[in-house]
């Protein structure tokens, strides 16, 4: 018989085949507890990606969120007014022509409902993800697979060093009753049994695995990718290892690497919805969300971040100074 495939979420893939709700490492991880570590870190992704640009006089009640998940899902849609000359978002391909600059000329525009019609760059304007016109859930999907795994193994040798024993026997009838009361040692419950009223031999030995502690240096690891994919998104964060070091050449270079970040997908959004002004006759605008928030531990760049750039200290951290290792 062939090899049992792991459920998937139903869902509906884009036009590169990717399944938007589960990423492509989903089915090649190797057991359900990193699966399940998986959907855990795929899905706070996800929803920080979709909640980050705030879209601003969007006509005919366009919902933003559906142009960001459109955006993060497939890398690109088009707004246009084919649908009874009212403003409308869909999807869109871009296989047609172009022009010199690679802008497609003719395109198809889609939805769910069945709607499909090929249109010229004059009815209508594409707004890209990125420049590179890439989808983020490819990039959300190689991070989660990579904290799924490592939350698995510091799991598994958490246990390991819960439980560092082997229980060798010599009667096969035994091994029920054994594994009963392992049971409960793991889930820490205290094991006080009699042993002749469980009729277990003598002929027991418990076999001392000795398992190293990687729990703590795990951790560590889990931090600084989780902090690589807050980078990737743009979203401010502090290498929690060096916080008592941290220095201003530091913080800055963070925050330069989280402003490019932001840049790439903001810059491409801000350019589409200029030009889609201009076509239509619109005032839509778009901007990074967290930069309204004044408090609170995911900032954008708040007074405390500018103090930083500008040579001062990062927000609670103690004042390092520049030759501090």
């Amino acid at each position: 018989m062939g090899k049992n495939k792991p459920a998937r979420m139903p869902g509906f893939l884009n036009s590169e085949g990717f399944d938007i709700n589960f990423g492509q490492h989903y089915a090649n991880l190797s057991n359900e507890l990193a699966r399940g570590y998986y959907r855990h870190y795929y899905y706070i992704l996800s929803n920080y990606c979709v909640n980050m640009f705030k879209w601003n006089n969007l006509p005919n009640n366009i919902p933003e969120k559906f142009i960001e998940y459109v955006l993060m899902t497939i890398g690109y849609g088009a707004f246009s007014k084919e649908i009874m000359d009212n403003p409308i978002f869909t999807r869109c391909t871009l296989g047609g022509t172009y022009n010199i600059y690679w802008e497609p000329t003719q395109y198809n525009i889609y939805a769910s409902n069945g709607f499909n019609k090929r249109i010229t760059s004059d009815r209508g304007e594409i707004i890209y993800n990125t420049y590179l016109r890439t989808p983020t859930i490819a990039y959300l999907d190689n991070y989660a697979a990579r904290l799924a795994e490592a939350q698995a193994f510091l799991q598994v040798n958490l246990n390991a060093c819960k439980t560092p024993v082997l229980i060798e026997m010599d009667d096969a009838n035994q091994e029920l009753t054994l594994k009963n009361a392992y049971a409960k040692y793991e889930g820490n419950t205290p094991v006080i049994f009699s042993l002749k009223k469980m009729g277990l031999s003598e002929a027991i030995k418990a076999i001392d695995l000795k398992p190293q502690f990687y729990v703590d240096k795990m951790q560590i690891y889990i931090r600084q990718v989780w902090n690589e994919a807050m980078t990737f998104i743009g979203i401010q964060n502090v290498d929690t290892e060096k916080r008592e070091r941290l220095v201003t050449s530091e913080a800055e270079g963070n925050i330069q690497q989280v402003q490019m970040a932001r840049k790439t997908m903001l810059d491409s959004r801000q350019d589409g919805a200029r030009r889609a002004n201009e076509k239509f006759g619109w005032d839509i605008s778009v901007e990074f969300r967290l930069q309204e928030e004044e408090e609170g531990d995911l900032i954008g760049y708040n007074n405390d971040v500018s103090n930083a750039i500008s040579g001062d200290y990062m927000p609670g951290f103690e004042k390092a100074s520049a030759d501090t290792e």
